[in-house]
């Protein structure tokens, strides 16, 4: 056990000298090495700094892989946050959850995977007010949110959620607008006076399924044989999806009336 701690505190030291020179040119790495400079969330949204700004914070583990991985779809998140109107009032805020002695490697990660925004290595008083303000949850991490220029605290999913409900979103717009092309096509194969529902299910073979759909009715619902032009641009689709591993089950319903599709792919999805 002693030569254990003694190999651990060893490579520690190895850790913290090889980071110390790149995370201490990191203006926008802040340690609270003072338990009373930053100990609540309240203290941390009134810096000066962050004065009618929108905070997108980051709680995550520096220990934890899920907590991680996450930084890649963030940084994909931020690069597409760019292009909005709010992209100069957005600041993003890493909160490492503490952990005593291993400062070196919070460092190290930080300038491994190098997420712009501020960042701090929580104390054990922020940490516990942090996860006050969501009594609900189970202190998972990573876990995100949104603080609005007014004060607003709010969780919100994680970046990788938001891409996928993004990539989701673009791919049925896109399947509309074939449908709409090809609409002569599809109808010729499909029973009359009904829509489709188009089912995703990882559990199932095959995970692609079309079925009669109507609105107004509940049950009755039964699985179609569909245009081969539309199942495979479907199957190509939704294959191309970014993170569509992470999708156990998906399905929305295609209406097959000229005029609602006109009136869907000229506005979009919303």
């Amino acid at each position: 056990m002693k030569r254990l701690y003694q190999f651990s505190m060893v490579l520690l030291l190895i850790i913290s000298a090889s980071c110390h020179s790149s995370s201490k040119e990191n203006k926008n790495l802040r340690l609270l090495e003072n338990s009373d400079e930053i100990s609540s969330l309240a203290e941390l949204i009134n810096l000066p700094e962050f004065k009618n700004k929108i905070l997108y914070i980051n709680q995550y583990s520096f220990y934890c892989k899920h907590s991680l991985d996450e930084f890649a779809h963030l940084k994909k998140l931020q690069k597409y946050l760019q292009t909005s109107k709010l992209k100069n009032d957005i600041v993003y805020i890493h909160l490492s959850t503490p952990k005593w002695g291993f400062e070196p490697l919070w460092k190290l990660n930080v300038d491994k995977y190098k997420p712009s925004g501020y960042h701090f290595l929580m104390n054990e008083k922020f940490y516990n007010d942090f996860w006050s303000y969501f009594p609900e949850s189970k202190r998972e991490t990573p876990f995100f949110v949104e603080v609005t220029k007014d004060g607003k605290i709010s969780k919100i999913n994680r970046p990788s959620t938001v891409l996928t409900d993004k990539a989701l979103n673009e791919f049925n717009l896109k399947t509309f607008n074939f449908i709409r092309t090809n609409l002569d096509s599809i109808l010729a194969k499909h029973p009359k006076n009904s829509d489709f529902l188009f089912r995703f299910d990882q559990s199932s073979k095959p995970k692609i399924r079309f079925f009669t759909y109507y609105k107004n009715r509940t049950g009755n619902s039964e699985e179609v044989k569909v245009w081969e032009g539309l199942r495979s641009y479907v199957v190509n689709s939704f294959d191309s999806i970014s993170n569509n591993t992470n999708i156990s089950k998906y399905s929305f319903a295609i209406p097959l009336k000229a005029g609602i599709l006109d009136s869907i792919t000229s506005i979009g999805i919303k």
